[in-house]
């Protein structure tokens, strides 16, 4: 035999040895695993700081088959009420696991037990598909529904002579041998093939909850896209004042601001209105002297300015006006900057979900940015929101000297005059001593 043929033939004798320790590309993925319980969870997914709404979310066990025969699914015993299991949220609930990730917040709350206490009439496998039930949740904001779907089967044996069996069990009992979930649809509604543990965390020793999970979006804005109301019900305000002594109350101030939807929010526009300092909304070419133009009208005819999540606006507001949002989505984020004017030193107070930051002042003349240095952007909070604006000008005197600081020139002046007099005298006492 040549060489050439040896070494071809051990080349292929190695492929095939190594073909023996791949798995079977179509091996069943639902091969039971040794637990004896099972639970499912619901995560919900929200913007920071968005509250968690109150509601029920509701799941289908659907029978399938019993041993393969789907004609047995009649007789198989029903999991949870009738077939459905409900997961209840309110703001106060105790969650099983909470974190957060970027700009979401994660609530991860388990069912109960599930199998525990179901009588079984026989031995098999018990299989049932596990899907969620859409549209329990009958608020005005946004509630996404989980596409992940399961296939669950249940092996039911008996106890047999010779078996290790549990107290208070007997030769003859049925037990839970063990159960196989597959996730059979992801969550974005692809086909799955995820094998998943399904023990509830208070029985696992690997998680704190059951990874036959559902995953939900919520997400919310404090107004009413249907009905604005930019006086009475706005989601984020930005107001200019102007005080001191030499303070104008008919000039313009320039900002320049972007708003950010959260990240769970797929698009979104925001409206803007600009509130007069009678209390009233600036309409249609008025907006001109606010250096805007209207980009629609709402039902009840007034004028909205629109700002696209991240996309800069620029607009101006004088003393006693406001530009008011509403329909900002909680867990939306600005920025927002105010260019210098003349005489004037800048200062903002920035509200968010109700609680207001120390104000932040920038020198005379200078422009000031919200936020400041490396802080975070604000955040629309469910509360109130705002950023408010004062530009202090108290003039100055016909020398030159701001009148603010002009205690503060005396009493260099007086030092000054002070160490001059020190000086003099130092030098006639050492001419008189020569």
């Amino acid at each position: 035999m040549s060489k050439r043929i040896r070494v071809f033939m051990v080349t292929m004798l190695a492929v095939a040895l190594s073909l023996t320790f791949m798995p079977a590309a179509h091996a069943d993925p639902a091969t039971p695993e040794a637990y004896s319980e099972a639970a499912i969870t619901k995560v919900l997914r929200v913007p920071v700081g968005t509250a968690v709404p109150t509601t029920n979310f509701t799941f289908n066990f659907t029978p399938v088959s019993v041993n393969s025969d789907t004609s047995l699914a009649s007789t198989m015993p029903p999991i949870g009420t009738s077939g459905v299991v409900t997961i209840p949220f309110t703001p106060t609930t105790s969650f099983t696991h909470t974190e957060t990730v970027g700009d979401v917040d994660f609530y991860y709350l388990e069912s109960a037990p599930l199998l525990g206490t179901i009588n079984w009439p026989d031995t098999g496998i018990y299989e049932y598909t596990i899907s969620e039930n859409a549209g329990t949740y009958t608020g005005t904001d946004t509630m996404t529904y989980s596409d992940a779907q399961y296939t669950m089967r249940v092996h039911v044996r008996e106890y047999k002579t010779g078996d290790i069996i549990p107290p208070g069990k007997a030769v003859g009992n049925l037990y839970i041998f063990a159960i196989g979930v597959v996730r059979i649809v992801e969550e974005g509604g692809d086909p799955g093939t995820d094998k998943v543990d399904p023990t509830p965390g208070s029985l696992s020793t690997l998680y704190d909850y059951s990874q036959v999970t559902f995953t939900n979006t919520f997400t919310k804005n404090n107004g009413d896209p249907d009905d604005p109301d930019p006086i009475n019900n706005r989601t984020l305000g930005v107001s200019k004042t102007t005080s001191g002594h030499y303070a104008s109350s008919s000039a313009y101030f320039d900002f320049t601001m972007t708003v950010t939807k959260p990240s769970l929010v797929a698009s979104a526009t925001y409206h803007a209105y600009i509130i007069d300092t009678n209390g009233a909304i600036i309409n249609g070419s008025a907006l001109a002297d606010n250096n805007v133009t209207a980009a629609g009208v709402d039902i009840n005819g007034n004028s909205y300015i629109a700002f696209g999540s991240g996309a800069q606006t620029t607009f101006s507001l004088k003393s006693g006006q406001t530009l008011a949002f509403t329909n900002t989505h909680v867990g939306a984020s600005y920025i927002i900057s105010e260019a210098g004017s003349a005489g004037y030193t800048p200062s903002a107070i920035i509200t968010s979900n109700g609680i207001a930051a120390p104000a932040v002042t920038a020198a005379e003349g200078a422009s000031l940015a919200i936020p400041v240095a490396s802080a975070a952007a604000p955040l629309v909070g469910e509360a109130a929101n705002s950023a408010d604006f004062t530009n202090t000008n108290d003039g100055m005197s016909e020398t030159g000297i701001n009148m603010n600081n002009l205690p503060y020139y005396l009493l260099f002046a007086l030092a000054l005059i002070a160490l001059g007099g020190f000086v003099a005298f130092k030098v006639r006492k050492r001419s008189v001593e020569n």
